[in-house]
């Protein structure tokens, strides 16, 4: 649809609406947190999609 269009008739779009520095360090600090929370539950394909837990658990499993 867009290829079809020339040039003088591409639609006009506002700039995007940006927010406060204050709320984007709020939502980039809680995903950061979230990301730092979770990290050692999330299937690893180099694991055997295993997660880093249960990866230590059958590590701990081994040296018995």
């Amino acid at each position: 649809m867009l290829a079809n269009l020339q040039p003088n008739e591409t639609k006009e779009t506002s700039a995007p609406e940006t927010l406060p520095p204050e709320m984007l360090t709020e939502i980039i600090e809680k995903s950061i947190r979230q990301l730092y929370a979770d990290w050692a539950d999330k299937p690893l394909p180099i694991l055997g999609d295993r997660t880093p837990r249960e990866a230590i658990e059958t590590q701990k499993d081994w040296n018995r």
